[in-house]
């Protein structure tokens, strides 16, 4: 993690970063280190200096990290998960040798009806040879859309006898899904009932109606001729896709056996067991509730539709059937609870889907014999993992792969990752997938060459995980759960494990939605445990384990999960929030004067909620600086009273914002010194607004200077729609030492700015320094190498061919751009570069107008002014040289090497003490976004520490010499 993203090292700088890294942790965190991981952490130490040494100019995160023990300790030991079983033979032809076994046992029971081994065999074989006569054979699909029966159980075994692949239809599905499988698949016999045939969207496929029985009874009793092999085609599932249409998942016969077999080891099942199936067929985790029993001489109780979501019948099941063994999601296992459910003896509980809860663990570990948790994607065939919970406290981990089954955690250069650190999911072995029907841009996409063994794939699962130091796994949550807003990567479900670890919530989902256009928030939909939670405790929690923008804005209160057909959270019904800002139980303060009833009004409108406390956090609420700019302009056409967007930092409540209002009134002050984050014992840090002048994005790079670092920004004159008396580097310079030794009267400073404030900040340090001040750090971030003077003869000459370069270098780039155009896409792109060239002209000449006429400038222009201003500022100023050291964070995606290694050199002339570069992966606009400005408050920290403790270290130096002095 330490050297994750960035470019390139020398050795000595290498072993500095990875040895302080190393320093901190145990410095910090010796609770967390025993000796084993620390031996461990020095070994992918000594591993990383190796490679260094051998490709002195590679790219750190490519080189391998893993010692090589520890590499075949995760690639080859932990897979090493070989078992035999039949490798030839279909899943029908297990079934068939099961009935030779115990033809007379009892195989299935629906209600009152009951079939035998012997009897479900003649049934499906029957089937069988009326459906090959239909021209079913190997790989040939059939649609299934029948209702829950033996019928259903009897085609399914039939399709199979025959050679074909069933594809289950859930008669529940909406039309337009049924009609895109029904095309999709092109089946060419479709097996289902009279009543359901009817209402089916129209297709071409041969249909079989299973209640017409008397057409079957001509057909053998026998088994069909063996038709296929291992490798046919078993079934193809249907499930949800990316792009909204639903893509089929194919799985072989090989590897529905190999699962299958794998299943009758761990968790197990014998003749003896009862198991209760009550999975919809469209759900692939069906395939162990059918299958499973058939082979193994076990017996099935088959639920029917209304029955699986009747917890008061399903717990009837379970108390009169003699029920062993059930399979459910964790919603419907919370049904059986909720219902009244109290345990049943000896029951083998399975569990999969989704993520199994702690709290749902703890609650079934006390209602049967055994627990497993159950994992796999449905490409992968149904579960791919198991792991038998013994108790609910710490994470539910996924465990490790079953038979002949391999799971690797990979980084993006599907390198292994070290154990504890988390990484990609990759799943390979017997259980993969064909691939999708039709698809085969998509297979190729989520199907990948297998990085270490030849002529083999491994299958992407989407989720993130780790190992423990004992090989089992722990599954982190979805990447593709992974959304951003407003340019924060966020993992919902590490939202939902907080939430989950509150003790009166239940259950918990979280969503990004977009209920007003372009603005996307966090909402949570909790399921309390008893009474409902209070708002402000909930807030408090959740403040205290995530950063501020992965806070949800709006909590919903619900009694239930709206699900899926095949019993998941469907995420798609959740309600929108009822806008109110009360979902949950919460203290509520109303306003109490005109200016903070106006103000609620205003937020109400903003922030879309109707019933707004004074006291609530605007950003707590939903709100960002998009928003902030909004609410502004709002209050300034409202209530006629201008604030700095930077208000904010001091006032995010109604109550505050008003309070504020008031003592505008009175005496209206301003000042560019802007408190972002206060307190704390470290020397507080000055930054520089960039040309925009907008403070608010570093609120974000705070978290990640910790809370005992003091930051300030410096915002510019004209901010605040007022006239700006300083258009000089200089005057601006001069104007923010007057407020930073107002504030702190003496060195040593810690300085730094964005873009523009970078040359702000070093005028700063050249006029303290000439003050006799001491600047400790210089930092400036993705700041462009200033101009140099010229004699004036040479100068106009080089403005001139600069002048012509950037003409050039414009033309060509828009020569690039229609060039790649169609024609009359060609015109498009004029006249919408003309149309922006205009815009920006009128803005311009708008604020012009304000300042002109002495009327303050709107919200929505003042960025724009500010921007000109600092444009003019650059082009102007002409720095000396430096004597003291700078530190220059660059965005190396931002520009060519040329122009990087120009602005590199003009830094270094003007730096009497050197420049100190690090390279950080992002451009200039996402500095400042997630996840790139995690590495800048991070190397930010470093480096303000790193100057803190010269300054120790030299203070204590100069205290001993000067104590040696006057002993002498």
């Amino acid at each position: 993690h330490i050297v994750r993203g960035t470019a390139k090292f020398d050795l000595t700088m290498a072993v500095v970063e990875v040895a302080d890294g190393l320093r901190m942790q145990l410095d910090y965190n010796t609770d967390l280190f025993d000796a084993t991981t620390i031996t461990r952490l020095l070994g992918h130490f000594q591993t990383l200096l190796e490679a260094i040494v051998r490709n002195p100019g590679q790219v750190i995160s490519r080189l391998p990290l893993l010692p090589q023990a520890e590499r075949n300790q995760t690639l080859t030991e932990w897979n090493n998960t070989y078992a035999d079983y039949p490798r030839t033979q279909g899943i029908h032809q297990l079934f068939e040798a099961q009935v030779e076994r115990m033809p007379d046992s009892m195989a299935l029971v629906f209600g009152d009806a009951r079939l035998t081994y012997r009897e479900l065999n003649v049934r499906a074989n029957r089937l069988a040879h009326h459906l090959q006569s239909l021209g079913v054979a190997a790989d040939v699909l059939v649609g299934l859309c029948v209702e829950r029966s033996l019928d259903m159980v009897v085609a399914l075994l039939g399709i199979l006898k025959a050679g074909g692949a069933y594809v289950p239809l859930d008669p529940g599905y909406p039309a337009a899904r049924l009609a895109f499988m029904l095309q999709d698949a092109a089946f060419a016999v479709l097996v289902t009932e009279q009543k359901i045939a009817d209402s089916l969207p129209m297709h071409s496929a041969r249909v079989v109606c299973l209640n017409a029985q008397t057409s079957f009874d001509n057909y053998p009793r026998t088994n069909p001729a063996a038709c296929g092999t291992a490798e046919s085609l078993a079934y193809v599932i249907y499930t949800s896709g990316t792009t909204g249409q639903p893509k089929g998942v194919q799985i072989p016969h090989r590897a529905l056996v190999n699962f299958l077999c794998s299943m009758r080891e761990r968790p197990g099942i014998n003749d003896s067991d009862v198991l209760l199936a009550i999975t919809t067929l469209s759900f692939d985790i069906a395939a162990l509730e059918i299958f499973l029993p058939l082979i193994n001489g076990a017996r099935i109780i088959l639920v029917n539709r209304d029955g699986v979501i009747d917890g008061s019948r399903l717990i009837e099941h379970l108390r009169q059937s003699g029920i062993t063994i059930l399979q459910a999601t964790p919603a419907t296992w919370r049904l059986l609870i909720e219902s009244g459910w109290q345990g049943t003896p000896g029951l083998k509980m399975l569990c999969g889907g989704e993520a199994m809860p702690q709290g749902l663990a703890d609650q079934l570990l006390m209602r049967g014999s055994q627990l497993w948790n159950m994992y796999g994607p449905t490409e992968t065939t149904v579960w791919s993992t198991i792991q038998q919970v013994t108790t609910g406290r710490g994470p539910i981990l996924i465990g490790k792969p079953i038979a002949n089954t391999q799971l690797y955690i990979l980084d993006r250069y599907l390198n292994p990752v070290p154990i504890g650190v988390a990484g990609d999911l990759y799943i390979g072995g017997d259980g993969l997938a064909r691939g999708y029907l039709n698809r085969p841009e998509l297979t190729d996409e989520k199907f990948i060459p297998h990085p270490f063994t030849a002529d083999a794939r491994l299958y992407k699962t989407g989720d993130l995980a780790r190992y423990l130091a004992d090989g089992r796994i722990e599954c982190l949550g979805r990447i593709d759960y992974q959304i951003k807003i407003r340019g924060f990567r966020i993992e919902l479900g590490e939202i939902e494990a907080v939430l989950g670890q509150y003790s009166a919530i239940k259950e918990a989902v979280v969503v990004a939605r977009e209920d007003t256009p372009e603005d996307k928030r966090l909402v949570a939909y909790v399921i309390p445990r008893d009474a409902r939670p209070s708002l402000a405790e909930l807030r408090a929690f959740l403040k205290d384990k995530l950063a501020d923008y992965m806070l949800p804005s709006a909590f919903v209160m619900l009694n239930e999960m709206p699900l899926t057909p095949s019993g998941k959270v469907d995420r798609k019904a959740l309600p929108a929030p009822d806008q109110t800002g009360q979902d949950l139980a919460e203290t509520y303060v109303a306003p109490r004067t005109p200016d903070e009833q106006r103000l609620a009004e205003i937020w109400s409108e903003i922030l879309q909620i109707k019933k707004i406390s004074i006291q609530d956090n605007f950003f707590e609420l939903g709100g960002h600086s998009l928003l902030a700019v909004r609410l502004l302009a709002h209050i300034e056409k409202t209530l006629g009273q201008n604030l700095p967007l930077a208000t904010f930092f001091q006032a995010p409540t109604i109550e505050q914002l008003a309070a504020i209002l008031c003592q505008e009134r009175w005496a209206p002050s301003w000042s560019s010194l802007v408190p972002i984050q206060v307190g704390g014992s470290k020397p507080p840090f000055f930054c520089v607004h960039g040309a925009g002048g907008a403070l608010l994005h570093f609120r974000d790079l705070v978290r990640y200077l910790g809370p005992d670092q003091p930051f300030y920004g410096l915002q510019p004159q004209g901010i605040d729609g007022r006239p700006a008396t300083l258009t000089k580097v200089e005057e601006m310079a001069s104007f923010y030492i007057n407020e930073l030794r107002a504030f702190q009267p003496e060195g040593p400073y810690y300085l730094g700015g964005h873009c523009f404030g970078g040359l702000v900040a070093l005028e700063i340090a050249q006029q303290l320094h000439a003050q006799g001040q001491q600047v400790a750090l210089l930092i400036l971030m993705d700041t462009p190498g200033p101009e140099f003077p010229l004699e004036l003869g040479r100068r106009s000459l080089h403005v001139l061919i600069r002048l012509r370069n950037r003409i050039r270098k414009r033309l060509k780039l828009h020569w690039q751009n229609i060039s790649r155009l169609k024609f009359g896409r060609k015109l498009l792109y004029l006249l919408d570069y003309t149309k922006t060239r205009v815009q920006k002209a009128i803005i311009r000449v708008t604020y012009k107008c304000y300042l002109h006429a002495g009327i303050v400038i709107p919200h929505k222009l003042r960025n724009y002014y500010v921007f000109d201003i600092a444009v003019a500022a650059i082009k102007a100023y002409r720095p000396k040289v430096y004597s003291g050291r700078i530190t220059l964070f660059w965005a190396s995606k931002d520009i060519t090497s040329h122009r990087h290694n120009e602005c590199n050199e003009r830094w270094k002339q003007l730096a009497g003490s050197g420049v100190e570069r690090y390279d950080l992966p992002a451009t200039h606009t996402t500095l400042f976004y997630e996840p790139q400005v995690q590495v800048l408050g991070e190397r930010l920290a470093e480096c303000i520490q790193r100057a803190i403790n010269t300054e120790v270290e030299y203070a204590a130096r100069f205290e001993a010499s000067i104590r040696r002095g006057i002993l002498k």
